[in-house]
């Protein structure tokens, strides 16, 4: 068995003073990466520690601004109190929430995908895609608002289509559009680091929707599925791009934390209204 190759990059401590067809013997004292091999009696070999892997992905609610009632204002449920001074932003103190209440559907939902990858590792998203459990025409209700201003932006937007069937991504200020798949997200290899990609859903206009969201990805050539949503616990969501259902700007509804009660066209600075 030839270990030439492998024995070029270790590092000892002793030179061997075996003839070059000897084999390799035992009883050797070896410390670091397992696949270091030498030749020789008596040896001490030390060896460089494998290199340390970060690759991840991880998929998670990155936006909310609006979501969807199933109701009228006056049955609107007690929502979780939050401070004052996170009035202007106050959807991660309702994420469970809202994703808890079987009658509140995100309206126009934004996900991210965050890839993570160290030199050595190599991260691919290859699919992204929405399953959808159900179905239901939109009826009336109401706009629950609990963001007041923007966020940053991804380095690419992913658009799932689910009446097309259809994925898509654009890097960010870039006119490319690329089919997923067989396009995929990459990372790593050298372009080590963190990056991240906004997903957004888009179905047919004026349905109430249940699903889930499913990332496939390969971490360092092992498959990974990452699904956001369940049978038991779904993923709701209302597209209404035409307005229909979803109140005009400043006529949402909120809770104001000083009066603690539901208000339309809540003003985060004069809370008192």
């Amino acid at each position: 068995m030839s270990v030439i190759g492998i024995a070029a990059a270790c590092n000892t401590d002793k030179q061997s003073t075996a003839p070059p067809n000897s084999t390799v013997v035992q009883n050797q004292e070896i410390t670091g990466n397992d696949n270091c091999i030498g030749q020789g009696t008596g040896n001490t070999i030390v060896c460089p520690p494998k290199a340390r892997s970060f690759g991840n992905v991880t998929l998670e609610s990155h936006k909310i601004i609006t979501a969807f009632f199933a109701g009228p204002p006056d049955q609107l449920p007690m929502p979780p109190a939050y401070p004052v001074e996170a009035t202007q932003g106050h959807c991660d103190e309702w994420r469970e929430w809202l994703a808890s209440d079987s009658r509140i559907y995100m309206t126009s939902p934004i996900f991210e995908i965050g890839m993570t990858a160290g030199h050595d590792d190599l991260v691919v998203v290859k699919d992204v895609r929405v399953e959808i459990f159900k179905r239901t025409p939109a009826t009336p209700g109401t706009t629950i608002k609990c963001l007041y201003g923007g966020g940053s932006n991804a380095g690419v937007n992913v658009y799932v289509d689910t009446a097309a069937q259809r994925t898509t991504f654009q890097p960010f200020e870039s006119d490319e559009v690329t089919e997923m798949p067989p396009g995929s997200l990459t990372l790593g290899q050298g372009d080590a680091g963190f990056s991240n990609a906004a997903v957004m859903v888009k179905s047919m206009d004026g349905f109430l929707y249940e699903g889930r969201l499913v990332v496939e990805a390969i971490v360092n050539n092992k498959p990974e599925t990452i699904r956001w949503g369940s049978q038991q616990q779904p993923f709701r969501w209302l597209s209404d791009e035409s307005g229909q259902f979803t109140a005009e700007y400043g006529k949402e509804w909120d809770w104001n934390p000083v009066t603690e009660r539901w208000v339309q066209g809540l003003d985060p600075f004069n809370l008192n209204k």
